[in-house]
C-alpha cells in the first residue's frame, strides 16, 4: 500500500525547479488576496496547458532510521499523453522509455535490457522511484488530499495529507510566486524523506516521437518480465 500511494502522490515530486526561473516576492497584499481555491486551479491550468517538458534533475532520497542517504541525477523527457524517457546520468547510468504500456529499462554496464509491463512494473517499485513516474495527474492527486496553503515573501507552500489517512504520508510543494510553477517538493512517508528538482526545465518544447523509441542492442541480454 505504501508503495502505491509514494507513486500516486508523488507524481508532483519532478515536476520541480527551473533553476534559471525568475525570484518573484509576494507583497502582503497579494497573500492576503490568495485563496487555497485561487491558487490550485493556477497548478491544475499550467498542468492542463502542459503539453512536453524536458529538464534535467536532482533528486535525494533518505531514509532516518537507517541514515542512509542516496542522489539519483538525470535528464527527463515528457510528451503528452503517455510518452516518457529518464535517463540516470550518476552510476550505474540506466535508461527508462515508457509509453505508460511497455516500459524499456536498459542497464549498459549490465548489458541487460528488461521489458515489462508499465502497470505491473509500478507495482513493485520503492520510493526511491518516486516522483519521476507520471506527469499531467495534479487534478486527480489534488481531489484525494486534504491541502493547507501558507504564503511568504517568495513563496507559496501547499501542503497535501491523505483524505483517507492523514498520516500515511505528508507532500509540500513550493510554488513560484510568479506562475505558481511548482520550485520544490519534499515527501515525506515513514522514514523516508524525498526531495526532488529539476532545473533546465523547458515546457511545451517540440520533441519528435523518435525520442521515446527504443530498440535493443543486439549485445545486451534481454529479459522479459511477465
Amino acid at each position: 500500500m505504501t508503495k502505491k500511494i509514494i507513486c500516486a502522490c508523488a507524481a508532483f515530486l519532478l515536476l520541480q525547479v527551473a533553476a534559471n526561473a525568475k525570484s518573484a516576492n509576494l507583497s502582503k497584499s497579494t497573500q492576503a488576496v490568495l485563496s487555497t481555491k485561487h491558487v490550485i486551479e493556477q497548478l491544475e491550468k499550467w498542468d492542463d496547458n502542459l503539453s512536453s517538458l524536458k529538464a534535467e534533475f536532482r533528486q535525494t532520497v533518505y531514509f532516518r532510521d537507517a541514515g542512509l542517504e542516496k542522489k539519483l541525477s538525470g535528464k527527463i523527457w515528457y510528451k503528452k499523453p503517455d510518452y516518457l524517457k529518464i535517463i540516470h546520468t550518476n552510476k550505474p547510468r540506466q535508461e527508462f522509455v515508457t509509453d505508460k504500456e511497455t516500459l524499456w529499462i536498459y542497464k549498459p554496464a549490465e548489458k541487460q535490457v528488461i521489458k515489462a509491463k508499465w502497470k505491473k512494473w509500478l507495482k513493485t517499485q520503492n520510493n526511491k522511484f518516486s516522483g519521476i513516474l507520471d506527469f499531467g495527474n495534479y487534478s486527480t492527486i489534488l481531489e484525494n488530499n486534504e491541502i493547507e496553503m501558507s504564503t511568504g515573501t517568495r513563496k507559496i507552500v501547499l501542503t497535501l495529507k491523505s483524505k483517507k489517512n492523514a498520516n500515511l504520508y505528508t507532500l509540500k510543494l513550493f510554488l513560484s510566486a510568479e506562475d505558481f510553477f511548482p520550485q520544490s517538493a519534499l515527501l515525506k512517508v515513514k522514514d523516508t524523506e524525498i526531495k526532488t528538482e529539476l532545473f533546465e526545465t523547458v515546457k511545451n518544447v517540440k520533441i519528435k516521437d523518435k525520442v521515446f523509441r527504443f530498440k535493443p542492442p543486439k549485445n545486451c541480454e534481454l529479459i522479459e518480465l511477465k
